[in-house]
């Protein structure tokens, strides 16, 4: 790695993606994402999480989608409603709370 290459990672303003998780012995496909403070509230972990919804769908990757959220992170929340999920179950075993928000693909 360069440094130009840590110069333009200084500028990314967050991360997003699909990973495999597993919640109650069952893998499921999650998309999860984070954006610098100072880059939210513009739409972009939105356009992100969407476009990640339709590359799991358009490649046929799972039949549902989850985005497992810290109870408390209502911004993640609004994300994940806005890319078509519903609360689907609290995972109250961990600490802290987290919720699981998920939908059909």
């Amino acid at each position: 790695m360069s440094t130009n290459d840590l110069d333009e990672m200084a500028n990314l303003l967050g991360d997003c993606g699909l990973t495999w998780q597993m919640l109650n012995a069952t893998a499921e496909l999650e998309v999860g994402f984070h954006v610098k403070t100072s880059a939210q509230y513009f739409g972009f972990a939105t356009e992100a999480a969407i476009a990640c919804r339709e590359y799991a769908r358009s490649h046929a990757l799972a039949s549902r989608l989850v985005s497992i959220i810290h109870r408390d992170n209502r911004p993640s929340q609004r994300v994940a409603q806005k890319t078509g999920m519903s609360l689907d179950r609290s995972l109250t075993h961990s600490s802290p709370v987290h919720d699981v928000y998920s939908m059909d693909l």
